[in-house]
């Protein structure tokens, strides 16, 4: 799934989970790995009011406080983030502009990249999607997971 199709599929789970709310009434839904095909139709009802649904990849939970004095809608967390994927185009495009400001570097013995995840949700990596070792004129590739706590050598 895209990032466009992950918030797509946010915002319709939103809508019908969240419309009915009331001022100030406050709604929850929550990731379920679980084949719910399985359960038979008393034991899906149960899993639907616990508030529990199969959400897109990488959200956890949807948590909506309605309070109709705000004029716009807007976030409490002070963070959030969907995720996405670090696969090979992502990495490309960054080795890319790094490996052209190479050329510019007074001479060492080894040019290392560390790319940071961000300290913060909104620039968390979701699954780290890349076959090993990568191509690089750069002699080592670090990723650095802050969220983590890892750092993973792609090179």
């Amino acid at each position: 799934m895209s990032q466009k199709q992950i918030c797509e599929s946010v915002v319709k789970i939103c809508k019908r989970e969240f419309y009915q709310l009331k001022n100030y009434e406050m709604g929850e839904v929550t990731n379920i790995d679980f084949d719910l095909s399985t359960l038979d139709e008393f034991g899906k009802q149960l899993v639907a009011r616990k508030g529990y649904r199969k959400l897109p990849s990488g959200i956890e939970s949807i948590v909506v406080v309605r309070v109709n004095e705000t004029p716009e809608s807007w976030n409490s967390w002070s963070e959030g983030a969907i995720g996405i994927p670090f696969g090979h185009d992502h990495l490309k495009s960054i080795l890319d502009s790094k490996e052209q400001l190479l050329k510019k570097y007074q001479y060492c013995d080894e040019f290392w990249l560390v790319i940071k995840e961000g300290s913060y949700a909104a620039s968390y990596f979701g699954n780290i999607d890349l076959k090993l070792p990568i191509v690089s004129d750069l002699d080592k590739v670090f990723l650095l997971r802050s969220s983590e706590g890892e750092i993973i050598e792609f090179k």
